[in-house]
């Protein structure tokens, strides 16, 4: 017989690179030709053992199929169970609701969880006695979430959930629900009356306890908080020299920032904590010795950790840090490199920001200066002696090219600052908090065809610290002050299931 032409045949397979030596090919087609093209081979031969094609009639046409999933997605899925099924309504609803029928009243304290497929963004939790008066339990609006979990307690025959929006991250506008579950609580207690005879003094958990001098009082965020934020508000901008924590119980991550105080809608980050090692915890204390201008500072807890009593962290004192008005190189001892004519070295610390000035000798392209601060006795068995650096300010005569600022303590120069050139005022000012007992200024000319290297004032102020005016929580205090930790958040009067919060009496209360 004559072989088709090229055009009347269909590729129905193709492989490339193949290695198996018994190949089959399970295709449905109709044909009358069936054609093997054999385009390479890494041996110099071709060689095929036997072709075999096969058919058949087909013998599930027509009978009863069985299936132990089908695509009916029907409203029974919801509650068998199974974590792979689901109900799904019909596509572009733009409301459904799925009503659960216990076949009696019964009391409900493990609270409702809804685990979806295609989450509601907006839905209502309703529950009846008698299908006929209903109460909302439970309203959310721009749910992205796929969980929901309701913890109320309630009596009720009926559950309903009403959904009124699709999420739009669901392009079919569909809702889909895999599982709801409702569970009785085995713990007659919860949702149930309480009172407490005795109650801890709430007025030592509030946000000034964290500055107010005394590290008896604490500052703690509310119960089972996994987060928490409090910010010193210093009312004014404020040169900030450094700050100290010092915690009672410390979290497990938290940063810090401040508020720029040439943008107010704009928070600076500054550094962030956390244990040094996986299962250490944070060291109880902390401390930042670098300045910055603020308005407000602000701590944002970002993991609390978990303790014997849950979920907390407490904080003692703190300290914000702060230049003085104290010029510590005020008429001190002063050695420079080299000086010009009556620009003596006195001159950079005499008091006098613009009559007088230093000047480096004629031609000279580098220069360095050192002050000697007051002497101070020697600790037996302590640190060295230093004084607390809050703030260095130098106002230059000519703008100096690259320049380094270091500080003498416990035998060690250490550089504590770098530049290069100066401001519009002719100016270099920072803050800090650091110890020094001796101050040096190393610089280079901007210029090395004129070179000009000059100061007309040296400032270095002794550091001090302070109590801020105001201190603001944006969440709760810790409510162990009260009950209510143990009420239920739609029931006032009854006992909450959540395990993260606690009643507690004040110390040392004999009975309770």
């Amino acid at each position: 017989a004559a072989w088709a032409a090229d055009e009347n045949f269909t590729v129905i397979e193709g492989y490339s690179s193949n290695y198996v030596a018994d190949l089959y090919i399970i295709t449905r087609f109709v044909a009358r030709y069936v054609r093997f093209v054999f385009i390479s081979t890494t041996y110099n031969v071709y060689a095929v053992r036997t072709l075999q094609v096969f058919g058949g009639p087909n013998y599930a046409l027509g009978e009863t199929p069985l299936a132990v999933k089908s695509w009916n997605h029907s409203t029974y899925e919801t509650v068998d169970g199974d974590p792979d099924t689901f109900w799904l309504a019909e596509p572009m609803s733009t409301a459904a609701q799925v009503r659960i029928d216990f076949g009696d009243v019964h009391f409900i304290a493990g609270g409702v969880k809804i685990t979806w497929k295609f989450a509601a963004e907006n839905f209502v939790i309703a529950v009846s006695r008698d299908g006929l008066e209903w109460d909302e339990i439970y309203a959310e609006v721009g749910n992205v979430a796929n969980i929901t979990h309701i913890g109320n307690c309630f009596t009720a025959r009926y559950v309903e959930v009403r959904m009124t929006k699709p999420s739009r991250l669901n392009g079919d506008g569909a809702y889909a629900i895999y599982g709801i579950t409702i569970r009785f609580d085995t713990n007659l207690a919860h949702c149930k009356t309480v009172s407490a005879t005795h109650f801890i003094n709430s007025t030592q958990f509030l946000p000034f306890s964290a500055n107010d001098g005394d590290p008896s009082t604490i500052w703690m965020p509310y119960q089972g908080a996994t987060n928490a934020s409090l910010i010193w508000d210093f009312e004014d901008d404020l040169l900030v020299s450094g700050f100290w924590l010092f915690w009672r119980f410390p979290p497990h991550v938290y940063y810090m920032e401040y508020q720029n105080p040439d943008n107010l809608t704009q928070w600076i980050f500054i550094n962030a904590w956390g244990p040094p090692k996986p299962n250490e915890r944070l060291a109880y204390e902390q401390v930042w010795n670098e300045g910055f201008a603020a308005r407000r500072l602000r701590l944002q807890i970002v993991e609390t950790a978990r303790y014997d009593e849950g979920l907390l962290c407490a904080l003692r004192e703190t300290l914000v840090y702060y230049p003085s008005n104290e010029n510590l190189v005020l008429q001190r001892p002063i050695n420079v490199s080299s000086f010009y004519g009556e620009h003596v070295a006195e001159a950079i610390n005499d008091g006098n920001e613009r009559g007088t000035y230093w000047r480096a000798g004629t031609g000279k392209t580098s220069a360095w200066l050192e002050i000697a601060m007051d002497d101070l006795p020697y600790p037996e068995g302590g640190p060295p002696p230093s004084h607390g650096v809050g703030r260095v300010t130098i106002l230059w005569r000519w703008a100096p090219g690259a320049f380094t600022v270091e500080f003498y303590y416990d035998t060690v120069w250490h550089t504590i600052h770098e530049g290069y050139g100066a401001d519009y005022l002719l100016k270099t000012d920072f803050s800090l908090n650091k110890p020094a007992m001796r101050i040096r200024v190393t610089m280079r000319a901007a210029s090395t065809l004129d070179p000009k290297l000059g100061i007309l004032q040296l400032k270095v102020f002794r550091v001090t610290s302070k109590l801020v005016p105001r201190m603001v929580a944006e969440d709760g205090p810790w409510n162990a002050t009260s009950v209510e930790p143990l009420i239920d958040k739609v029931d006032p009067l009854s006992l909450d299931s959540d395990t993260e919060t606690y009643w507690m009496t004040a110390h040392a209360t004999d009975f309770a």
